[in-house]
């Protein structure tokens, strides 16, 4: 395998319409896998999805995300309240990542973590910045909470999510780092959000986890109509059932119950003229099982 970085014309085509020439593409290195390297990636993959159990996303999963952010929470304070303490694991789990329709394998496991950083960071700048708040639901380790506050010091955060640790970790961020940052519980079943129309909302990584049960959810957005709500979200309906690569993803997201739905009933309402999709970009970015980092981003017609 020959390594190679990561390049200006990836980075054009993993973001899309959110590039911006303005932000450094990070140095970060990668190889392509040889075909016989590719062949048994796919055999361990399909071994590993035959033979795994694995959790399934869901209402029933509120204690162990709670005991997971208790964690990083403690984690955050053994370090000495370091912010790199606050990267949930699984962001870097493995070497091998998928890249732009195909495997490749990075030297260390920050491959995934420098090109998340990167696609957050133009995902805000693009598409984020000029409200007033930003409402970032399922904020868990409040480690993209943070994120947006050193972009914009002036921007005022509030962090949401079902477990109580994320509201202690907003605290200590705010005492701690002055940064203008709030905490509150929230659940995407029984949802509550009253953001403003100079406001947006925010989810990275984290409707992934409502499976089918999104419709609560929506109807909140729906109804409050902030000023714009941006996804970075695995979109099953993206998954092209004809290419192998794809299926193995679509199966993996299908095996944790992952976001299902969601996407056509945005393209649906789109269609009724009730809400206008200003982004619609799936990055090519993701684990070594599936993709995360599609980018949607709508606002309610008024």
């Amino acid at each position: 395998m020959i390594a190679r970085w990561f390049s200006d014309a990836e980075a054009r085509a993993a973001l899309g319409p959110v590039y911006t020439s303005s932000i450094p593409i990070p140095l970060i290195s990668y190889s392509r896998l040889s075909d016989d390297e590719r062949a048994a990636e796919v055999s361990s993959i399909r071994e590993d999805l035959d033979t795994s159990r694995r959790a399934l996303s869901g209402p029933h999963r509120r204690e162990s995300w709670s005991d997971a952010w208790s964690e990083r929470l403690a984690a955050f304070e053994r370090s000495m309240y370091d912010l790199a303490a606050l990267e949930p694991p699984y962001v870097s789990a493995h070497q091998t990542v998928r890249l732009l329709g195909d495997y490749a394998r990075s030297e260390t496991c920050q491959f995934e973590t420098r090109v998340y950083e990167y696609i957050r960071e133009s995902m805000f700048r693009s598409l984020m910045t000029g409200f007033d708040t930003i409402h970032d639901v399922g904020a868990g380790t409040c480690f993209n909470s943070a994120a947006f506050c050193a972009l914009d010091p002036s921007v005022s955060v509030h962090a949401y999510d079902w477990a109580p640790a994320t509201s202690q970790i907003a605290t200590v961020l705010r005492e701690r780092y002055a940064m203008n940052i709030s905490g509150s519980l929230f659940d995407f079943y029984a949802p509550d959000l009253r953001p403003s129309q100079d406001d947006v909302v925010v989810t990275t990584c984290a409707m992934e986890q409502v499976g089918e049960s999104w419709l609560p959810f929506l109807e909140n957005l729906l109804r409050a109509s902030p000023g714009r709500v941006v996804h970075l979200e695995p979109i099953y309906e993206k998954y092209d059932a004809s290419i192998e690569y794809d299926r193995l993803a679509a199966e993996y997201h299908l095996s944790r119950n992952y976001l299902k739905g969601y996407y056509p009933e945005l393209k649906r309402l789109e269609a009724a003229g009730k809400i206008e999709i200003l982004c619609d970009h799936r990055t090519g970015i993701g684990s070594r099982f599936h993709e995360c980092y599609t980018i949607l981003a709508w606002e309610a017609r008024r």
